[in-house]
């Protein structure tokens, strides 16, 4: 069965090479911006068929990864940064998030500032 799935992805591959990085860096940021999205599968696949049938260069697939992940954190960073009110606010948000959790961590942020994510 792993030869079978290899083959047709080495097919593919080799058919539409900058589609398969393509899809790592699209994979890597719906991980970071749709969270039940499972892009780190994707990630542990890409790593498995880089090192066990070479069909992946080590670089791009790092590179397309980390790019991706990357720029999912800034997208979601910048959401924050500009609409965060109006995305604390949202009903979906207040159905996961109370008011009590969101004072606990605006005092945490004003006791530790950025470190207070570190922790």
């Amino acid at each position: 069965m792993e030869d079978l799935v290899l083959n047709f992805i080495s097919n593919v591959i080799d058919a539409y090479p900058k589609v398969s990085y393509f899809i790592f860096f699209i994979s890597s940021f719906l991980q970071v911006t749709f969270p039940p999205y499972p892009g780190d599968i994707i990630a542990i696949f890409s790593g498995y068929l880089t090192t066990v049938s070479g069909l992946f260069s080590i670089p791009y697939v790092l590179i397309t990864t980390i790019s991706g992940t990357a720029l999912g954190s800034f997208v979601l960073y910048k959401i924050g940064y500009v609409k965060g009110d109006l995305v604390l606010n949202n009903k979906w948000v207040k159905k996961f998030i109370s008011d009590k959790d969101k004072e606990k961590t605006k005092k945490l942020f004003e006791k530790f500032g950025a470190w207070a994510i570190f922790f």
